[in-house]
């Protein structure tokens, strides 16, 4: 999955940052925490359910989930993103960027009456010639060896008198 900011994205398939073509070095867990606060960018993530999320079954202090905020901070701000990261004191952290803007292909072309009419008459003529070949299937390669074995050659003999 892809989270996209307008400064940033976050590949999870590949595990990189990309600010533009430049990837961000971040350390494993400063990406899964990244990660995290961007899947749940909608609320104040509280510290317990980050470490537990981040750093599961391992015993590991506020002071490590700090090093990792501050971490990923500083990547964020090497790209101009100051101020990514909100501490909502005694309750947590939230990712706080704007999201990309959505990017929508453009609509197809509509069909014009022309377009559809000669699109009909290729699809009928393909069904044609489909149709002629059902009939009348090619001559496999033994018949035509048949076919021209019996004729005499240049000379005058025919290929299997001179074998």
């Amino acid at each position: 999955m892809i989270h996209r900011f307008v400064d940033f994205e976050i590949d999870e398939n590949t595990r990189e940052v990309r600010a533009g073509a430049q990837v961000l070095p971040l350390q494993p867990r400063v990406f899964d925490l990244l990660v995290y606060l961007a899947r749940n960018s909608r609320h104040v993530v509280p510290k317990d359910e980050q470490l537990d999320s981040v750093w599961p079954g391992v015993i590991v202090t506020d002071a490590s989930l700090q090093r990792a905020v501050s971490l990923a901070r500083s990547a964020l701000a090497d790209v101009g993103t100051t101020g990514a990261i909100r501490t909502h004191a005694r309750q947590g952290y939230r990712l706080c960027v704007e999201p990309a803007p959505a990017v929508t292909s453009p609509a197809p072309p509509a069909a014009t009456p022309a377009a559809t009419a000669s699109t009909q008459a290729l699809g009928r003529a393909h069904a044609a010639y489909a149709t002629r070949a059902t009939r009348n299937p090619p001559a496999s390669n033994s018949m035509l060896q048949s076919r021209y074995s019996s004729r005499p050659g240049p000379t005058g003999s025919s290929d299997s008198a001179s074998n």
